[in-house]
């Protein structure tokens, strides 16, 4: 399948029926937490998405969009539980990789949790601290950027 740039492959909410691979361009995947939306993730050639949520028969929770035409392979869920009869071996080493490249984004975003859990802490001491960071001259969203926090920013879509 070929998506064009800016076209949404699955939005927050959606229930999940593809495992997307990536074999050329880009897919960002948008999280939202209230009402503001954020980049999350970046997927490029070889990545895979939309898997988490197929396995967990979850609804997607997020928006994936792509950056430029690209194309992937979608495997459905019927194909899935089609390779877990017809081909049990197969199927395994699929399952494991994914469970692998899952452990993976699990392990980096409890870095990115632990890096923004200490940013809070340092801006609750600020606030408690420095009267002065908590009236409106200070920009806590501009703080949070020149430490490296996370940045809300604008989206595609609405």
């Amino acid at each position: 399948e070929i998506f064009n740039k800016n076209e949404i492959i699955f939005k927050k909410g959606d229930s999940p029926n593809y495992i997307y691979i990536i074999i050329s361009g880009q897919i960002k995947l948008y999280i939202s937490n209230s009402n503001i939306e954020y980049e999350f993730l970046d997927f490029t050639v070889g990545d895979c998405l939309g898997e988490a949520s197929l396995i967990s028969i979850e609804p997607h929770g997020g928006t994936a969009i792509c950056q430029k035409k690209t194309e992937c392979i979608m495997i459905s869920r019927k194909t899935l539980f089609n390779l877990h009869k017809s081909y049990p071996t197969l199927f395994s080493k699929i399952i494991l990789n994914i469970a692998r490249e899952l452990a993976r984004r699990l392990h980096k975003n409890t870095d990115i949790l632990a890096k923004y859990m200490s940013l809070h802490r340092i801006l609750i001491v600020l606030l408690i601290k420095a009267p002065i960071f908590s009236t409106s001259i200070f920009n806590i969203s501009s703080f949070l950027r020149n430490l490296g926090g996370v940045n809300p920013i604008p989206t595609p879509f609405g």
